[in-house]
């Protein structure tokens, strides 16, 4: 019993600690920019050694990989999250489209760098990207033909292909995320929420 009760506390204080290192590593990217930022400025922003940190990670592009895991597991969660806890298709799309939004708000400065960075990666690293954002999509648009279904349920939605209205709901994000975030639209996040469920809803037509 005495010894489960350590393990325990040993893997806490380790997912705790790696949890640090991308929080930290996180923060640090965002301000400097990835190449900018060596493991050693990590470690001393952490309190740890250089050695301690590749004790959890292989190198620094581990590190960034994993954090792109992180984030997009939350944004996930996050999706699923939101409509499962409506009822009612609108308010379902509503939430669903204002997490996406406030996610990528939230997080503006990290994914400037994915976009800055990527083609300095490794040919490793290019084909982690093209893997994991293949299946991180998939993930997604499985959310999105879940919600897609349940307006059609509610006969609020035409009933053709699912797929073919969650690529529409899924372009119209990231236009609107893409012109946050490099274009730097200020539009309050309440607004462009009820813009892409307006447009999604009833298109351009008079």
């Amino acid at each position: 019993m005495v010894n489960d009760i350590q393990i325990n506390r040993k893997e806490m204080e380790k997912e705790a600690r790696k949890k640090d290192i991308l929080e930290v590593a996180t923060k640090l990217f965002s301000e400097k920019g990835y190449h900018e930022v060596k493991v050693d400025d990590i470690a001393e922003k952490v309190g740890l050694s250089k050695g301690t940190i590749y004790l959890y990670y292989k190198n620094k592009e581990t590190l960034f990989y994993s954090i792109i895991m992180q984030k997009t597991d939350s944004l996930e969660t996050q999706l699923e999250s939101a409509i499962q806890s409506q009822d009612s298709f609108i308010q379902a799309l509503k939430n669903f489209v204002h997490t996406f939004l406030i996610f990528f708000h939230d997080n503006e400065s990290f994914f400037k760098i994915i976009h800055s960075e990527k083609i300095h990666l490794s040919d490793e690293g290019h084909d982690f990207m093209k893997e994991y954002g293949m299946k991180a999509f998939q993930k997604y648009f499985q959310i999105m033909v879940k919600l897609i279904k349940l307006g059609q349920s509610q006969n609020v939605i035409r009933k053709i292909d699912p797929l073919l209205l969650a690529k529409t709901i899924r372009g119209l994000i990231n236009s609107f995320t893409f012109h946050r975030i490099f274009w730097g639209d200020s539009y309050a996040i309440e607004e462009e929420t009820d813009q892409v469920v307006d447009i999604f809803l009833h298109g351009a037509q008079q």
